[in-house]
Formats: structure tokens, C-alpha cells, sequence
């Protein structure tokens, strides 16, 4: 089953390094997003991440998020390989996109009940 890429939930996450104590062109060893979610069903078919820098524009995490129909669950994204400047960190955004068996009427959805960054 296809993604639609027109159909996500999309985060930004507005990051200013030098809040962070990061200066313009330190390089980061480690960008790891956390995302808990819940699927609530087994409609859920497929559900990728995407994420967005200004060089390479948006591009598919290789991971597929696992269902977790009764329960939230944990996922690790590395994002290191493709964000590791802190020009690449100001401008990162996040996608979910998803897709369910179940017609558009039974508006079914996916929790995301915390979703973060790990940055050294």
C-alpha cells in the first residue's frame, strides 16, 4: 500500500542553536528523533517518517514505524547522517504520514503522544 504524500502531520520544531549553546558551524554527532505513539487499531497499514532539510529537501526515513494497537510504543529515528550542522538542525522538520484500511469516514488516526530530539 501507497503513502499518500499529501496526507501527513507535519512538525516543525523551530530550534534556534544558539539556545542550545550551539554556534554556526559546529558539527553534531548525534540527532536522534523520539517519537511515542499509539495506532489505536490495526487499521493502520504503513506509517513512515519524513524529515526535511534545506540541501536535500524532504526524504523518507528507511524505517517503517511498527503498529502498536493497545499500547504506546518507542521509536528511534537516527537522523545524524543527513542532520549534522546546525544549519541543518534550524531548518529540520518532521512528517508522519500514514495510511489505513478503513474508509475516509471512519477518520481513523494515530496518537503521537511525545516526540523529541536527542542533539550532542
Amino acid at each position: 500500500d501507497e503513502l499518500n504524500a499529501s496526507i501527513y502531520q507535519e512538525f516543525d520544531f523551530d530550534i534556534v542553536p544558539p539556545d542550545y549553546g550551539l554556534t554556526p558551524g559546529d558539527s553534531l554527532s548525534n540527532v536522534t528523533l523520539k517519537i511515542v505513539y499509539y495506532t489505536h487499531d490495526n487499521s493502520v497499514k504503513k506509517m513512515k517518517v519524513k524529515f526535511y532539510t534545506e540541501k536535500l529537501g524532504w526524504l523518507y526515513n528507511n524505517k517503517e514505524c511498527p503498529k502498536y494497537p493497545s499500547v504506546f510504543g518507542t521509536e528511534l529515528f537516527n537522523l545524524t547522517g543527513y542532520v549534522n550542522s546546525t544549519e541543518d538542525l534550524a531548518n529540520l522538520k518532521i512528517r508522519i504520514e500514514a495510511v489505513a484500511q478503513a474508509d475516509a469516514s471512519a477518520e481513523k488516526e494515530i496518537f503521537i503522544d511525545y516526540m523529541a530530539l536527542w542533539i550532542e
